[in-house]
């Protein structure tokens, strides 16, 4: 049985920042979404950094995923499904 692919992000922002923790939560909330549709497994860590004025989701290649926060969680899962389809193709064009 192959598992589950492993999707690394990385929220970058203030710490202690309102947007940061808003933006955490929301993707608590649409994990499991995510994780079910694409089957993979999201893995979500912070890196503070004091100069960083909103915060940004990167992924390994610390290319941005999301800039900001959008405007409800039903955004932030667009905006992951129109990542994680793009990183989808990228990987299936790669194993052709």
């Amino acid at each position: 049985m192959v598992g589950k692919e492993k999707v690394k992000l990385k929220i970058i922002g203030r710490k202690d920042d309102y947007w940061l923790y808003t933006l955490r939560s929301w993707f608590e909330e649409v994990k499991d979404i995510i994780e079910n549709e694409y089957n993979i497994e999201l893995d979500i860590i912070e890196e503070y950094r004091e100069t960083q004025e909103h915060p940004i989701i990167v992924d390994e290649k610390n290319e941005i995923v999301i800039a900001g926060v959008p405007g409800e969680p039903g955004h932030l899962i667009e905006e992951l499904k129109l990542y994680l389809d793009k990183r989808i193709k990228r990987d299936d064009e790669r194993s052709l």
